[in-house]
């Protein structure tokens, strides 16, 4: 991420913190005072708050990791942000004076607090995407890919998708191994040529997804690799959807 983009983003987490500390000071007081009238005990009008900002802060992290992972939150946690942000809200509102004027300013905190955290999830969605440099993303030509068998070694093909999209086979790399151990390992790719075809298995996949084993066999690659190119893959998949 370029320069300018990290000051607008830490400005704006600065920003959103400054919301949020405001808001949780002003809730706190008001839940409190709210929870007392109610006849609750004094143990209560304390947790209450607590358990109400704590809702808040549980479900921001994780909206915030999903967001800089490319993952679509969970119900859940859009549930439990959802409800503690009503809770101060309702708790505001109504230990503030009866007019028009004091339940817009008691309303407030709460709602930019809300404002605050789309925008962070917005900004975090945005830097966790690697760019396509970063990625060594290169347009790939489709290319016809062989079918068959090469050699009279005993490996049979490796079946994958070629760049085209195309259900084929990658003919067996021959390292003129004695004991034909590497005889059966698919032709390597690069990094641009494996993201592609990961993106074209998970099109293919009827779970819209393929496994990482999956694509260990399909690219000849270790767990580490195949998990790697396979978030470049979806990453840049979402990227486009946006």
């Amino acid at each position: 991420m370029a320069t300018p983009d990290r000051r607008a983003a830490r400005t704006a987490a600065v920003g959103v913190l400054l919301v949020a500390v405001t808001a949780a000071v002003i809730s706190f007081s008001h839940v409190r005072s709210v929870a007392i009238r109610a006849g609750e005990t004094q143990l209560t009008s304390w947790l209450l708050p607590i358990s109400i900002d704590g809702a808040v802060v549980a479900a921001v992290s994780v909206l915030l990791a999903d967001s800089r992972a490319g993952r679509r939150p969970a119900a859940l946690t859009w549930l439990l942000l959802g409800l503690g942000i009503s809770a101060s809200l309702v708790a505001n509102i109504a230990s503030a004076e009866p007019t028009a004027t004091a339940r817009a300013v008691a309303a407030w905190p709460p709602l930019a607090l809300a404002l605050g955290i789309e925008v962070l999830a917005g900004l975090a969605r945005r830097n966790g995407r690697p760019r396509p440099e970063e990625a060594n993303i290169r347009p790939v030509a489709a290319q016809p890919v062989a079918t068959g068998l090469t050699g009279s070694g005993a490996g049979g093909p490796t079946h994958a998708l070629d760049a085209g999209g195309i259900f084929g086979m990658l003919p067996p790399s021959r390292t003129g191994s004695s004991n034909g151990r590497d005889a059966d390992r698919p032709a390597a790719l690069d990094d641009g040529s494996a993201v592609e075809l990961i993106r074209r298995l998970d099109m293919a996949a009827p779970t819209g997804r393929v496994s990482r084993l999956e694509i260990q066999k399909a690219l000849g690659c270790g767990g580490s690799r195949a998990a790697r190119l396979a978030e470049l893959a979806r990453s840049a998949g979402a990227r486009a959807a946006d």
